[in-house]
């Protein structure tokens, strides 16, 4: 939380226990969107069939380099990021993303 909101505002938070409004959460990065309730599932079914769409061992190393640069110094980060993103091009499923691309079809991505 203080890495979203700051030192201060998160002990405000949880030192208080206040709520805070939808609109004040995704103003500070707590939240992706905001959406009316009856627009709810159908915003989340939206957004998951974005994330399956693409390469399984691709989402799953671009996961490993957000959580593991969170964790380091910017410059390691920078640098960890670097080699996922080497990674991902020794990947089948990079092979035939590129592919697709170039024959103007959607890729068949195999998870590895």
């Amino acid at each position: 939380l203080p890495r979203l909101v700051g030192e201060k505002k998160a002990k405000e938070l949880i030192f208080t226990c206040d709520r805070i409004s939808a609109k004040e959460a995704y103003e500070r990065g707590l939240v992706n969107k905001v959406v009316p309730p009856d627009k709810l599932k159908e915003t989340v079914l939206e957004v998951i069939a974005k994330i399956v769409s693409k390469s399984p061992v691709i989402m799953k190393l671009a996961k490993l380099a957000i959580n593991r640069s969170l964790e380091v110094p910017l410059s390691m980060g920078m640098q960890n990021e670097g080699e996922f993103f080497g990674f991902c091009f020794s990947t089948q499923d990079q092979k035939e993303g590129a592919k697709a691309f170039l024959e103007k079809r959607a890729p068949k991505y195999t998870g590895k």
